[in-house]
């Protein structure tokens, strides 16, 4: 699992390194109102609703990368993580917890690509990408 994060940390902070000032006013609006509907989800213990926006806040911001190998290779890395992702999902508890943290940091990476600051908006990719990483493996080594 930890390769896999390894992997997912290099490819995903490219993604969002290229999508940054592409984004554009609707792609920013739609970012915005997904991590809404994640904190409604959160609030309403929906954790496997919240998994599902978890997937369409990053998938978005990938798609402004303008590289459809790229895409590829995300999509497939995100699904092979699926069974970490279905911790979070068991564990309503810990799922709740995790995306509360996941919010606050998509927040972050938000803000670093409305400034349009592609450097901070991929160092704080690696950020959250290693801290799901740890955060992850751990819950499944404990489970």
């Amino acid at each position: 699992m930890k390769e896999l994060f390894d992997v997912r940390s290099l490819n995903e902070s490219y993604a969002v390194e290229l999508a940054c000032g592409k984004i554009d006013a609707a792609g920013l609006s739609l970012l915005r109102s997904i991590i809404t509907d994640q904190e409604a989800c959160i609030a309403d213990s929906a954790v496997d609703e919240f998994v599902s926006k978890d997937w369409d806040f990053h998938r978005t911001i990938f798609s402004y990368c303008e590289n459809e190998s790229l895409m590829e290779i995300i999509v497939w890395l995100w699904a092979q993580t699926r069974q970490a992702r279905g911790v979070a999902q068991s564990d309503i508890e810990w799922g709740k917890k995790w995306g509360e943290t996941s919010i606050r940091r998509h927040r972050e990476m938000l803000e670093a690509i409305e400034q349009g600051d592609a450097k901070l908006a991929a160092r704080i990719t690696r950020s959250i990408i290693q801290a799901a990483s740890d955060e992850l493996v751990g819950e499944l080594a404990a489970g």
